[in-house]
C-alpha cells in the first residue's frame, strides 16, 4: 500500500489527514524498517505491509471509540510504537504516554518521537505497575493485547479509577474464559462496563479474523 491509498482509506473513514501527517507516517515507516534490521520490532512478513498491518490497525480505534480533544492517552506495552504513535500523528491534540518496559524498545520510541517532531509525548521505560504515579490524569489506556484482560485491568486500575476512564484492548482468539475471569473482579476493580465489538475499522482491507476491540470502563473513585 502506498501513501495515496492510505490517505484515501483514512478520508473514506472520515479521518482527516494532512500532507505533513502523511510525511510523518512515511518517515516513521522508513525509520521502523531501518531499525527492524537490528531489533526485530515487527515480523519480516509485515515489512511490506506497515500501512495496513500497523498504521491503519492503530488509528482504526479512532473510528470505533471516542477520543476527546486533548485527552491524555497511555499506550501500554507500546513496543514499536503501536498504536500510540499513529494515534498521535493523526490526532496531534492528544497527549500520549508510551509505556514500554524493554529498554531497547523504549530507546527506539524516544528516537522515533524526536525524529517525527512529536510534542507532548512521554516515553516511560518501565512496567505499568511501576509507572502509575506518573500517569495520573490519564483517561484512556490503549493496548494491542500484551497480556490477559484481567492483568491489563489490574495494571491500569490505579490510574483510571482516580479520574474515571477506559481501557481499549485489541485482542484475537476466544475471549470467553478471559471475560469470565474479568467479570468476577468487576466490583473489586471498580469496572462499570465491558463492551466488545468486532474490529474491522476499514472494511476495504483484510483484517485479522476474529479480532475484537474490548472497552473496559472504570468508575471514578468518589
Amino acid at each position: 500500500m502506498d501513501r495515496n491509498r492510505f490517505k484515501l482509506l483514512l478520508e473514506k473513514g472520515n479521518l482527516s489527514v494532512s500532507d505533513r501527517m502523511l510525511d510523518q507516517f512515511e518517515q516513521f515507516r522508513l525509520f521502523l524498517l531501518e531499525k527492524n534490521q537490528q531489533m526485530n520490532l515487527i515480523s519480516q512478513g509485515d515489512e511490506a505491509k506497515v500501512y495496513e498491518r500497523h498504521f491503519l490497525d492503530s488509528v482504526g480505534m479512532l473510528r470505533l471509540s471516542r477520543f476527546s480533544q486533548q485527552a491524555r492517552v497511555v499506550d501500554l506495552g507500546s513496543g514499536a510504537g503501536f498504536p500510540g504513535i499513529p494515534l498521535k500523528i493523526l490526532r496531534p491534540d492528544l497527549a500520549i504516554d508510551l509505556v514500554e518496559s524493554r529498554l531497547k524498545r523504549a530507546h527506539f520510541l524516544s528516537e522515533a518521537v524526536a525524529l517525527l517532531g512529536l510534542e507532548h509525548v512521554h516515553v516511560l521505560g518501565q512496567r505499568m505497575e511501576e509507572a502509575s504515579s506518573e500517569l495520573a490524569g490519564a483517561t484512556i489506556v490503549v493496548s494491542r493485547a500484551v497480556s490477559q484482560l484481567i492483568n491489563l485491568a489490574q495494571w491500569v486500575r490505579p490510574v483510571l479509577r482516580k479520574s474515571g476512564g477506559s481501557l481499549l484492548v485489541l485482542k484475537g482468539g476466544d475471549l470467553g474464559e478471559e471475560l469470565k475471569r474479568l467479570s468476577r473482579k468487576k466490583a473489586a476493580f471498580g469496572i462499570g462496563s465491558v463492551d466488545i465489538v468486532d474490529y474491522y475499522p476499514f472494511p476495504e482491507i483484510k483484517s485479522e479474523a476474529g479480532r475484537k476491540l474490548v472497552t473496559i470502563t472504570f468508575e471514578r473513585l468518589q
